[in-house]
């Protein structure tokens, strides 16, 4: 490759980051954003290692009274329902839960929706954490909080069937169905309400 070659490849590629950055501003998506999808992308790869028995949706859009709300990833089996949040955080994270409101109570604003959603009562509330480098200690009972591998193990620990395989089908093609609805109006309509949530508690503060 000689040197106009060369000045060609690198202008190409950097012209093909700076037209993806901005139809991802256009979309309303941040850096934030963009980190936080990698990080789902990465929880759905190790969430197939679950098996065929575990029904995985990602990236679910919910209508909860009016109330946009997104939830990275759920699983349906016959051991239970997981409501899971991924985050891409850096540095020491401890406290109690009632402390710690986000994530944890916001994946629980998410499972209420979810439950509402499927029809059913209850489900298991995951966040999890994906960099190692992160020190983990926060204590609470009711939700699971980890790193990807521990959090497969702790779905697979649920040995006791709740679920008949009927039911898991029928809560599955329900779930499927909301997806489908999942269109980028949908997508854009949530990033500007969470936007406006952030404008509306930053002039509040």
């Amino acid at each position: 490759m000689n040197d106009i070659e060369m000045i060609i490849c690198i202008s190409t590629i950097f012209l093909i980051i700076l037209v993806v950055i901005v139809l991802f501003k256009k979309r309303g998506y941040t850096i934030n954003n963009l980190k936080g999808k990698m990080g789902e992308h990465l929880v759905k790869k190790y969430l197939k290692m679950l098996g065929d028995n575990y029904k995985i949706f990602n990236d679910i859009y919910l209508d909860d009274h009016g109330k946009s709300v997104q939830i990275d990833h759920v699983v349906i089996s016959q051991f239970g329902i997981f409501c899971i949040e991924t985050k891409n955080y850096k540095g020491k994270i401890y406290g109690h839960s009632y402390e710690f409101y986000n994530p944890i109570k916001q994946n629980l604003s998410h499972l209420n929706a979810l439950n509402k959603t499927l029809g059913i009562k209850w489900s298991e509330n995951l966040v999890v954490f994906l960099n190692r480098a992160s020190k983990l200690k926060i204590i609470n009972n009711s939700t699971f909080c980890g790193y990807p591998s521990d959090a497969i193990k702790h779905i697979l620990s649920f040995k006791i069937k709740i679920y008949t395989a009927q039911k898991v089908l029928e809560l599955s093609n329900k779930l499927s169905s909301m997806k489908k609805k999942n269109t980028c109006v949908v997508r854009y309509k949530h990033l500007k309400q969470v936007k406006q949530n952030r404008n509306n508690q930053t002039v509040m503060s």
